[in-house]
């Protein structure tokens, strides 16, 4: 069984491969590929604004079934279908939005009603993901280059 020790740090290793090309494993996982799109990298695994959208939607449809199952409601299926918009800012790619359609089919109409009246208020809090960048989540950076560790502002604008 995969999984890690419970705490309030996780980590990733992410390890240079060539050209725009990495290997990373999170602690407890197999390892996983990240390219970039070319003609910077070679396109042959996701890249990084992939996986972004993988982690959003990941976290919002696990946040929607631990919701129902506190209300003890039942689906047939769920299924999320994630989409990001990309953007130029000053010159640079950015990710403009992300937009979620989760679409389900409740097993009953009991749970049709359950999901209406008290899942759809308050499924989105659960989300860390979600939550974490709306409220703009701080991201620290280090080079570290030998012995020195150098910390790198974040970019002007």
């Amino acid at each position: 069984m995969a999984g890690r020790p419970k705490s309030k740090f996780f980590e990733a290793d992410i390890w240079w491969q060539h050209q725009l090309k990495f290997k990373a494993k999170l602690d407890g996982f197999h390892e996983v590929e990240i390219d970039e799109l070319e003609p910077h990298g070679t396109d042959s695994a996701p890249n990084p604004a992939d996986y972004f959208l993988l982690a959003v939607g990941g976290c919002l449809s696990s946040s929607l079934i631990f919701s129902l199952s506190k209300f003890d409601v039942s689906l047939k299926w769920m299924h999320a279908k994630v989409r990001g918009k990309y953007t130029r800012v000053n010159e640079r790619v950015r990710i403009e939005r992300v937009d979620v359609v989760l679409e389900v089919e409740p097993s009953t109409e009991r749970d049709l009603r359950e999901m209406k009246e008290w899942c759809i208020g308050v499924f989105r809090n659960f989300c860390i993901i979600s939550e974490s960048i709306r409220k703009g989540l701080p991201i620290g950076v280090t080079l570290k280059i030998g012995n020195e560790e150098i910390e790198i502002p974040p970019p002007e604008g």
